[in-house]
């Protein structure tokens, strides 16, 4: 479970006694070493499905791994916006010998405040729903549906929610308890719920806010999920 160079279980746990962006600072320099960053390989299954677009917007990008794929293939503007200054450093970094059409703009900013109207015709958010619930879910996928133009295509990676007889569904229950009884007592809260990524929490919320969902099935995905969801 833990990478050499990747965050010891001390760490983690400062991390959790953090608030969301104070502890996604402290894992900064190891985060790319971590169980919990969005894999290369899972990014670049989802790159045929991008197309040729033109505007692409990475919406928590944290260090990088989505506007790695999204610099290559957008020919007039890339931006990466997260809240965490030590993962934008870290991206920052890591793309530096990335082929590219156009410089990055990346930006610290709460994403839930993001003003973009009309921007891009792509979108991306990789490994960071479980950041947002209840009310900001929905604010931040509204955010993200004023930012594209009209045929504009926002792209997530998901799963489906674990069968209640499963291992997985304990532990993802037992995570998300145990974060909601330390948010309960400490605080500045600390916000990450695993439970709330299945792909039915998500695609009713995408189409509450005026989304087309469609739903693909990489086979190099494993078992996870593409879900588009389309301004029409």
């Amino acid at each position: 479970m833990f990478h050499p160079s990747g965050p010891t279980f001390f760490e983690l746990a400062e991390q959790a006694l953090s608030s969301t962006r104070e502890g996604n600072d402290l894992l900064s320099p190891k985060y790319d070493f971590s169980t919990y960053r969005t894999p290369d390989q899972l990014v670049a299954a989802i790159a045929p499905y991008f197309g040729e677009p033109k505007r692409g917007l990475d919406v928590c990008c944290g260090t990088g791994a989505g506007l790695r794929e999204l610099l290559p293939r957008c020919s007039e503007r890339v931006v990466g916006i997260d809240c965490s200054a030590g993962r934008l450093d870290q991206a920052r970094e890591s793309l530096a010998e990335v082929e590219r059409q156009v410089e990055p703009e990346i930006l610290q900013a709460d994403v839930l405040d993001m003003e973009f109207e009309d921007e891009f015709d792509l979108a991306l958010c990789l490994g960071a729903l479980g950041h947002f619930v209840g009310d900001d879910l929905e604010l931040l996928f509204s955010r993200i549906f004023r930012a594209l133009q009209l045929g504009g295509e926002l792209m997530l990676i998901t799963g489906e929610r674990p069968k209640l007889w499963l291992l997985e569904f304990w532990l993802s229950w037992g995570f998300d308890a145990a974060i909601w009884v330390r948010n309960q007592i400490w605080q500045p809260p600390f916000v990450m719920y695993y439970l709330s990524l299945s792909r039915d929490s998500v695609q009713s919320v995408l189409e509450r806010v005026g989304f087309e969902v469609r739903i693909e099935k990489p086979k190099a995905l494993g078992g996870f999920l593409l879900v588009v969801a389309k301004i029409t």
